[in-house]
């Protein structure tokens, strides 16, 4: 039996190839592969952009070239103590912008090898969503 992150996996991809197909188009849209605890993509820059110790990995994703990855987790910390976090991992790079949003807040920012957008989000009263998206500088 395939686990529930292969089936929505799947599913999406499905899903996605049949939206282009009817809107006759050659846009292909995946959600990359969903559930709790997943591994983090060998290409992710784990070393440049860390995740917070105590993340729970959601959905990672990819554009199958390795030029663009997003990974969206969920931490038990605060809030203000992940987004301190991630200031202070991209103040020896450059911070090109930062903003609250609705619930949540975003930076984006350049590090040596890669520009990130990180987007943290309120998910309840005892845990953030963190979605982080990477690309390689050119």
């Amino acid at each position: 039996m395939l686990d529930s992150s292969v089936q929505s996996e799947d599913k999406a991809d499905k899903e996605s190839a049949e939206i282009a197909n009817k809107n006759q188009t050659n846009i292909n849209v995946s959600l990359g592969k969903v559930g709790n605890q997943l591994s983090l993509l060998e290409a992710y820059p784990k070393d440049e952009i860390p995740l917070l110790d105590d993340a729970n990995i959601i959905n990672v994703n990819d554009t199958g070239t390795n030029k663009s990855i997003s990974i969206v987790f969920k931490t038990d910390k605060s809030m203000d103590e992940a987004i301190a976090f991630y200031k202070d991992l991209f103040a020896k790079g450059t911070i090109n912008m930062q903003a609250e949003v609705d619930n949540g807040y975003l930076i984006d920012a350049t590090t040596n090898n890669y520009e990130a957008v990180v987007t943290f989000s309120l998910t309840n009263e005892k845990e953030n969503s963190i979605m982080i998206n990477v690309v390689p500088k050119e």
